[in-house]
């Protein structure tokens, strides 16, 4: 489209007599073809732009009403400003169209992934989650009709998922070093589990399953999550074995919604933080202990 700039020194010259009417008048028709053309171009998808928002369109066809009545009546300065609105909310549109589809691609890869790989215990799967919420927040913002923000969430979301949807064969190599990686996983967090007395084991079979499918990039980014979550259990585990049993009884409850909710590292801080606290109680306790046994020798001395 002709720039609003252009528009606005066609009609400063044509004000101080240095462009004529007609070509004045050829300029502002040039601009209403194109955004007739431009609207006529999406007018198979209006049902789209309505269920998002109905006032766009509305708000377009007043501006583009009213420029063209400006037109009319040669009052270029309130045509100019009407294409100007008209032009905008045209821009809109398609921005709004194009996070439609953006977003409608990228929901269904993600889809994808959550159908390929669904639980594996009680572990995130980052990488699952991840492409899921930010096509939430980009419908979000579709709701809020913040369109730009909405294309650029699903454009992080569709470069976040690019590599983990490739697919390739996987070497043999590649296929021995991942499955001693999964036995390892398996041993560590089976050993957590059971240390924290918690019935969900890991279950990494969708994770092999998705790798001899071809889906390389994803199994070996999911298993390097798993892996580093594992280290938060096992540190967990470790802190409980600090701890007398009769302690991690009594707290159990706490520990185990920690654990549920996957916060295992805060977990682990609050086991150190029960060790600290028993140790501060203990050593409390003996301090008067001390104190009590050296009044009775004092005492016991000046009465003798």
């Amino acid at each position: 489209m002709t720039r609003t700039l252009a528009l606005e020194r066609m009609v400063w010259r044509h004000e101080y007599g240095h462009l004529s009417s007609s070509a004045l008048e050829a300029g502002f028709s040039a601009e209403l073809g194109q955004i007739d053309d431009t609207f006529a171009a999406v007018q198979h998808r209006l049902s789209v732009v309505r269920r998002h928002d109905a006032s766009l369109l509305r708000s377009f066809d007043d501006c583009r009403s009213a420029s063209g009545h400006a037109f009319d009546g040669g009052r270029w300065p309130t045509c100019l400003h009407q294409i100007t609105r008209a032009a905008q909310h045209l821009t809109d549109v398609t921005h709004l169209l194009a996070a439609h589809d953006e977003i409608a691609a990228v929901d269904a890869d993600a889809t994808v992934l959550r159908q390929l790989v669904r639980e594996v215990g009680p572990y995130r799967l980052t990488s699952i989650e991840t492409p899921t919420a930010l096509v939430a927040a980009a419908k979000e913002c579709m709701d809020e009709h913040t369109y730009l923000k909405a294309r650029s969430l699903a454009a992080f979301a569709a470069a976040y998922l690019m590599p983990l949807m490739v697919r390739a064969i996987p070497p043999p190599e590649m296929l021995r070093t991942f499955t001693d990686r999964i036995r390892h996983l398996t041993e560590i967090c089976n050993k957590a589990t059971r240390a924290m007395a918690a019935g969900a084991e890991l279950a990494p079979g969708p994770i092999q399953d998705a790798m001899r499918n071809g889906w390389v990039n994803l199994s070996v980014r999911l298993l390097g999550e798993l892996e580093i979550q594992a280290a938060s259990r096992a540190q967990l585990s470790s802190a409980l074995l600090l701890l007398a049993e009769t302690d991690v009884v009594s707290h159990t409850p706490q520990i185990t919604k920690l654990a549920g909710e996957r916060s295992f590292e805060a977990a682990a801080s609050y086991v150190r933080h029960l060790t600290i606290d028993r140790v501060t109680n203990r050593t409390t306790q003996l301090n008067v202990e001390i104190k009590s046994l050296i009044g009775a020798w004092n005492g016991q001395s000046d009465a003798v």
